[in-house]
């Protein structure tokens, strides 16, 4: 016992708090004396925050392995039934959703036949869906467009082309969201389309839609080279009666599987068993420059970046070492001295000894997607400098107005009397009232675009009922000579971003307060309810002046105000934030209200975590 206490440990173990949420600390202890006896000095470093960052960056890396994996699974299939289907598990499995479906487009009206579906276990028993679309549906709007869609459920049924899948709805597996990617030829036209339901966690995303269209662009070459390769089979199981004939075809498919080679936009190439290359397509030639002779042998060796050659060796001899696949990221430097980032993946195929005859390989110039990555990072830092630009240059003339208003109104007191002493102190008032609403509506839009981008790193548990209630005895304490009945739900508790959720309440209670001012009482409640799942959906009521349901959609549009700024002032920005805050956290927002009725706000935010 005496040398374990001699010995310094550290680890690291996860610990739950006294609220019952886990955290993952790195904890050191050493011995010392204290008072003179023997103990443990402990230090513990909470390190969530950290290793959240890095099972990030795994994700990040584990989809594009999964989006090479697929393009590279897809690429393989010389069937259009294999390769149709393949794009279908393919996208359904990158993604990340319960439902996929792949539609080739059969005619003009934009009827579709499933040529594959792609189900999880949830769905099982519909997986002998066999009734084809017929063109009339929301789908049909992103053949005739060429352009993806991506809805919330609450959008997608919402929408003027939903038809609720017509007859065919007992046949049919529920929907929740939907993405919808086009399928498009290398004419330019439209082929087909991939739609996607039912994510497995969430909405569906941009990035989601990116990975998707990414994944369409590979899926439509692969599905017109199996509709060739197809027809070639067909010819050559009509030419095998004659020798010659046959040997005539053979010569066809070989150049006809060099033509699609030479059409794919990615790079394809070839290397004998010991890496020196035996082929590329005209995709690296296009990319690189040069010839063929400059880059034969090992000379495309030369080509990597220097500070990925290791990288690259020690993937290529644990390959050749287990004769298996080898993937990564490289980059490479072409003969104008440009850097192109490349995602590539290479297999090795085996002759009848099991031995390998060749290395086959795709490279795919990812050089772009890094640009953009890169600049939104700027986008984002030139929004955060735009927002403090506009704080500062739209309020310094603003001051100065209020400022030379505030003193012209000064030296012309007791100057001016009758009639026109009395305009122009009307109109001292209008410059004075008009600066102010002029600044309410800069600090808004700044807030609207503060929360469009803020993180959502920091999400915990939420007390919505001391947040409410802090926020109504501010707005009591303003307004000492109002009276007002206010009831809050005690226990009310989501999971969020603070600083946004209170902006959600501050928006909605200060909006209760405001439309309530005309009635002799104010009636106002925070209260929750629960859905047909029994999950919480949060409310604000108040017995205010209402609206018509009809101009509903207009409530959380930025500028949209449906009652006079006479009658009850504002910038029609407050509840658009509301909708951006509550959108961000992957809930819903609605409302239910009528002339003079009042109105009632709901929400939902995702369920706080479960205390011990």
């Amino acid at each position: 016992q005496l040398e374990d206490d001699a010995v310094e440990r550290r680890g690291q173990w996860q610990y739950k708090r006294k609220d019952g949420s886990l955290f993952f600390a790195s904890v050191m202890s050493r011995p010392i004396l204290y008072s003179g006896k023997p103990a443990r000095f402990v230090v513990a470093l909470d390190i969530t925050a950290q290793l959240k960052a890095e099972h990030d960056v795994q994700e990040h890396l584990f989809t594009l392995q999964r989006a090479a994996d697929a393009a590279q699974a897809i690429t393989w299939h010389q069937t259009l039934e294999g390769t149709m289907h393949e794009v279908a598990e393919q996208a359904r499995g990158v993604v990340g959703a319960h439902q996929a479906i792949v539609s080739l487009t059969v005619s003009a009206d934009w009827a579709q036949a499933i040529n594959a579906l792609s189900l999880s276990e949830k769905y099982a028993k519909y997986r002998d869906l066999i009734e084809p679309p017929d063109g009339t549906g929301i789908y049909a709007l992103v053949c005739q467009t060429n352009r993806s869609m991506r809805m919330t459920q609450a959008e997608l049924e919402a929408h003027p082309r939903w038809r609720g899948f017509g007859s065919y709805a007992d046949k049919h597996p529920a929907m929740r969201g939907w993405l919808a990617v086009p399928l498009t030829g290398r004419d330019g036209k439209n082929i087909g389309v991939m739609q996607l339901s039912d994510k497995y966690e969430g909405e569906f995303t941009q990035q989601d839609e990116y990975v998707a269209l990414e994944l369409a662009q590979l899926a439509s070459i692969a599905i017109e080279n199996a509709r060739l390769l197809e027809e070639v089979s067909e010819l050559n199981t009509g030419l095998e009666q004659k020798v010659a004939e046959r040997t005539l075809e053979l010569e066809r498919q070989q150049a006809l599987f060099q033509a699609l080679a030479e059409q794919a936009p990615q790079v394809v190439w070839t290397s004998d068993p010991d890496g020196a290359a035996t082929y590329f397509n005209r995709a690296w030639f296009d990319l690189m420059g040069g010839e063929f002779a400059d880059w034969a042998g090992n000379g495309w060796y030369a080509a990597i970046h220097p500070d990925d050659v290791p990288d690259v060796h020690e993937k290529w001899k644990t390959a050749v070492a287990t004769q298996t696949s080898y993937a990564g990221i490289r980059r490479v430097l072409a003969k104008d001295g440009s850097s192109h980032t490349m995602s590539y993946r290479a297999s090795p195929v085996l002759d009848e000894q099991g031995r390998v005859a060749f290395w086959v390989g795709i490279d795919a110039d990812i050089t772009e997607v890094k640009a953009i990555e890169a600049a939104l990072r700027l986008s984002n830092q030139e929004l955060e400098a735009f927002s403090y630009s506009v704080s500062h240059d739209l309020r310094s003339p603003l001051n100065t107005v209020d400022g030379f208003s505030r003193l012209l109104a000064k030296q012309l007191k007791g100057r001016l009397d009758g009639s026109a002493g009395e305009k122009v102190a009307h109109y001292l008032t209008r410059i004075q009232a008009g600066v102010g609403q002029m600044g309410q509506l800069i600090e808004d839009l700044l807030s609207l675009a503060q929360v469009s981008r803020a993180s959502l790193a920091n999400k915990e548990t939420v007390d919505l009922s001391a947040l409410a209630r802090s926020i109504m005895d501010e707005w009591q304490a303003r307004h000492p000579d109002r009276k007002a009945v206010v009831n809050i739900e005690k226990g009310l508790r989501a999971h969020g971003d603070s600083r946004l959720v209170r902006v959600v309440m501050e928006n909605l209670l200060g909006n209760a307060w405001k439309f309530s001012a005309q009635q002799p009482v104010a009636e106002i409640t925070v209260g929750r309810q629960l859905d047909a799942a029994g999950l919480p959906e949060f409310f604000v009521r108040d017995n205010g002046a209402g609206f018509d349901m009809a101009y509903a959609d207009k409530l959380f549009v930025p500028f949209q105000r449906l009652h006079a700024a006479a009658e009850f002032p504002g910038t029609g920005i407050g509840l658009a934030t509301v909708s951006r805050v509550i959108k961000r956290h992957g809930g819903r927002l609605w409302t239910q209200s009528a002339p003079g009725k009042g109105a009632t706000f709901f929400f939902t935010l995702p369920k706080a975590p479960k205390s011990a």
